[in-house]
C-alpha cells in the first residue's frame, strides 16, 4: 500500500499545469495534497533541475513546471532484495494552448520514454527502457508519475494509478499505464482514435 503498511519515497517532479478549470494556484494546491497525502514519514525537497529521462518530452516547450522531491526517511528491500529509500516521480507541465500541448504530445510519442515509438491509441507488449508509470493527458497538461523498475509491484502500482487519478484525472483525461518495467504500455482511459492523426 502507498499509505500506512507500505510508505514510499519520492522524487516528485510538479511542473505547472492547470485542468480543465483549474488554475494554476488550484493545481498547485493538488499537488501539495498529493504529496502531503502520502505521509508524514516523507522529506520534501525543491529542486531546480529536471532528474527524469523523458524520451521526446522537452520540458523548455512548456509555459511552466516545477520540481519537488518526496524521500521516504527508512529504507526498505526492493525487488532485487537491496535496502534503499523508495522513490516515485511526479512530472507535471503546463502548456499555454490545446495546441501546444498537442505538439508536445505528438513529439513525446515518437521519442517516448527512450527510443520507441508508441502509436496513438495502440497498447503494446513494450516500451525498451521505459519505467513504470502513470501518465494523465488533460487539455493543457500532462502528468507523469515514474518509478524505479526494482521498486515495482503491482498492487502498489494500482494504488499509485488511484490517487493519480484522485488528484489529476477529469472525465476528459487520457490515461496511459505503464504497468511494469518497460512496458506493457496500456491506454485505460480515453485512448484517442487510433485513426485520429492529432498525434502523429
Amino acid at each position: 500500500m502507498i499509505l500506512g503498511r507500505t510508505l514510499w519515497v519520492g522524487a516528485l517532479v510538479v511542473g505547472s499545469l492547470q485542468l480543465s478549470g483549474q488554475t494554476w494556484e488550484d493545481l498547485n494546491q493538488n499537488c501539495s495534497a498529493f504529496a502531503a497525502d502520502l505521509g508524514s514519514n516523507f522529506q520534501r525537497k525543491e529542486l531546480n533541475v529536471s532528474t527524469l529521462r523523458l524520451g521526446g518530452l522537452n520540458l523548455d516547450d512548456a509555459a511552466q513546471w516545477s520540481q519537488v522531491e518526496l524521500v521516504e526517511k527508512a529504507k526498505r528491500a526492493n525487488n532485487l532484495g537491496n535496502k534503499v529509500k523508495f522513490s516515485v516521480t511526479l512530472t507535471a507541465v503546463h502548456y499555454a494552448s490545446v495546441e501546444d500541448r498537442d505538439w508536445a504530445v505528438k513529439n513525446w510519442l515518437k521519442s517516448f520514454m527512450g527510443p520507441t515509438a508508441v502509436r496513438p491509441g495502440r497498447d503494446t507488449k513494450s516500451v525498451p527502457d521505459a519505467p513504470p508509470g502513470i501518465v494523465v493527458i488533460n487539455d493543457q497538461s500532462i502528468v507523469l508519475l515514474t518509478l524505479p523498475c526494482a521498486q515495482y509491484d503491482a498492487q502498489a502500482f494500482r494504488e499509485w494509478r488511484t490517487k493519480m487519478a484522485q488528484y489529476f484525472s477529469t472525465e476528459t483525461s487520457v490515461i496511459i499505464d505503464l504497468d511494469g518495467c518497460e512496458g506493457p504500455l496500456i491506454w485505460t482511459k480515453n485512448a484517442p482514435d487510433p485513426k485520429d492523426r492529432r498525434w502523429k
